[in-house]
């Protein structure tokens, strides 16, 4: 699994996304390990044709399904594309239209924090956007999660 480098081919082709769930935890200080690249994307044509460019080379199927198909663009970036759940070479990507607890990629927005890394800037969820949509879930990994990162977010506001 190498979430870096794919977060560097969405970036590169300037893909509208902001990090989510397990990953996001951990690019907030949490050692919380994950399994998959979550992010929540803007479903509009244009921005589904650039997550496909990102992961084209990157042998792309359907992760959910019995049969694991490789995707094309044109099943990448069909209307009525709610989520697109991939495999690639590089580790499982979670593309999702809306993150529970917080709506769609423009209400996700709202909690994104900006993240400086080796190759650009990236959008993350902040700790209250986090908080709030890891809550939302109710599964024991979440609520465990959201103790480590309120845990994060009291010790950051002592430090400050």
């Amino acid at each position: 699994m190498d979430f870096l480098t794919l977060l560097q081919r969405l970036h590169k082709h300037s893909t509208e996304f902001v990090v989510v769930g397990g990953y996001a935890s951990m690019l907030l200080g949490s050692d919380m390990l994950t399994q998959d690249l979550d992010i929540c994307v803007r479903l509009s044509s244009e921005n589904l044709n650039r997550i496909y460019d990102s992961v084209d080379d990157l042998n792309p199927r359907y992760r959910m399904g019995p049969d694991k198909k490789t995707i094309t663009r044109e099943m990448a970036t069909a209307d009525s594309i709610k989520n697109l759940y991939l495999q690639t070479d590089l580790g499982s990507l979670d593309c999702l239209g809306r993150i529970e607890g917080l709506g769609d990629y423009d209400l996700v927005l709202q909690y994104a924090r900006e993240i400086k890394l080796d190759f650009g800037t990236i959008k993350t969820l902040d700790f209250d956007g986090l908080i709030i949509a890891k809550s939302a879930l109710k599964r024991q990994k979440d609520i465990l999660t959201v103790k480590k990162l309120e845990a994060i977010r009291s010790h950051l506001k002592k430090d400050s």
